[in-house]
């Protein structure tokens, strides 16, 4: 009878495991997906994050905002402030189109793209629940899941591996992205999320977004005009400087660096001073995902623009995503 009793708890214990991971795997969790979807209004996410480039770390404060309309448009606004520098930039997607805002420059981008939902953005709840249409690993915790996938993250290739955890309400509670030995080099932590914000009017539009920012923002702590220009030292390219030339285009002074080998590429860089009134220009270019400043390319030549700096890299030989490795390596270096 004893013996019974063992085999008969053995086997509902395998029960219990083979339903666990049936719903956590299954179709169960898909239909709760969906639902989560389909009764998803809006939010409001705050987080962390935390990206190594090379041997530095950069720190960043996001904000996520979401709104369904009643005629099924959306908007969604994203505040990231790199807090290395104390600089803020804001995208904001509404009916009018998608912009990027730069309070530092009182300057606005305005883009006919397909953002957000053209590439993921770990930081946004809807690509966190599109990494589920994925293949991907579900693991039960005490308090939620974590889903493991292999995400494409077009300007960043060697992103190749995102945990995600999730309570038992789906709420995210960290996003972790790897490299291929497997080091974290991107962590998200999400501090606060709100699926039932009320916001106020206005809250979506570009100038009164533009406003508020420049009202409250703060005194940066950048150096460029110390340490102009910059080199790129931090990028991973195989190619030597072979001139460098200042220049004066349509009144501006401007820096030219040409390098040659196997990734040749030129950059043209220049000081933006901020505009006393603000200006909003549209950009015949791609919108590029980037996580501090604004890119946006086309043909051979990429334009970036952080830290009131503008690059101009252009180059028949390397990727996006080796322009943006450029662009996003460019530091101030003694050796000039």
């Amino acid at each position: 009878m004893f013996k019974k009793i063992i085999i008969g708890v053995v086997v509902l214990g395998v029960i219990v495991l083979a339903g666990w991971k049936l719903f956590f795997s299954g179709g169960d969790v898909s239909t709760t997906i969906e639902k989560k979807r389909d009764e998803l209004t809006a939010y409001h996410m705050e987080a962390t994050m935390d990206i190594e480039q090379g041997e530095n770390v950069k720190n960043y404060l996001v904000k996520t905002d979401y709104q369904k309309l009643e005629d099924n448009d959306e908007n969604f606004k994203v505040s990231l402030t790199d807090t290395n520098i104390n600089q803020e930039q804001i995208i904001i997607k509404n009916k009018e189109g998608v912009y990027v805002l730069t309070p530092t420059l009182n300057q606005v981008y305005k883009f006919k793209s397909e953002w957000p939902t053209n590439s993921p953005k770990p930081y946004l709840y809807h690509a966190i629940l599109d990494s589920f249409d994925e293949k991907h690993e579900i693991k039960k915790v005490d308090d939620g899941i974590i889903v493991t996938t292999n995400p494409t993250y077009k300007n960043n290739p060697n992103w190749v591996k995102q945990d995600v955890k999730l309570t038992n309400d789906l709420a995210p509670k960290y996003v972790n992205i790897y490299n291929a030995k497997n080091e974290a080099i991107v962590k998200i932590n999400f501090t606060s999320v709100d699926f039932s914000p009320k916001f106020e009017d206005g809250y979506f539009d570009v100038k009164v977004t533009m406003q508020e920012a420049r009202s409250t923002m703060s005194e940066t702590t950048s150096s460029t005009e110390k340490d102009f220009p910059l080199y790129p030292t931090g990028a991973s390219v195989s190619a030597t400087k072979k001139e460098e030339i200042t220049s004066n285009i349509g009144g501006e002074e401007v820096v030219i660096m040409v390098y040659e080998g196997a990734d040749s590429f030129t950059v043209v860089q220049q000081l933006l001073e901020s505009n006393e009134d603000l200006v909003i220009s549209e950009v015949d270019g791609d919108l590029e995902s980037v996580f501090s400043g604004v890119a946006y390319s086309k043909n051979n030549y990429l334009i970036y623009v952080e830290d009131n700096i503008k690059y101009q890299i252009y180059s028949k030989d390397l990727t996006t995503a080796q322009k943006l490795e450029v662009a996003q390596g460019m530091e101030y270096s003694i050796m000039k």
